[in-house]
């Protein structure tokens, strides 16, 4: 992953540090890995542009939260790995615009 400028469909990024998305995804039904009968959705896990995975009460079920170099790169982990999840129904996705205040 390297840190060089990017074309994000018009806009210009800076070099620095990878972009932040959140992911988030509603499923039909919780498919289950075959091997390990954990929801499918787990796997993403072990991806290694995601930083935190989260189960939530309600809807959306999922939020992840992903680091990618560009909208390429996205394009690609989306994909790969997040759309050939079985029963995977809708996903949305947000870029931050600007920290206005940021976390601990």
């Amino acid at each position: 992953m390297g840190h060089e400028p990017s074309d994000w469909g018009g806009v210009r990024r800076s070099p620095g540090p990878p972009a932040t998305a959140v992911v988030s995804s509603s499923a039909r039904n919780q498919a289950r890995a075959r091997t390990t009968g954990r929801p499918a959705i787990c796997t993403l896990a072990q991806a290694e542009e995601v930083l935190e995975l989260r189960r939530l009460f309600g809807s959306p079920d999922y939020f992840v939260r992903v680091a990618v170099t560009d909208l390429p790169a996205y394009e690609a982990f989306l994909s790969r790995r997040v759309m050939t999840i079985p029963r995977i129904k809708n996903v949305t996705s947000h870029f931050t615009m600007k920290t206005v205040k940021p976390g601990p």
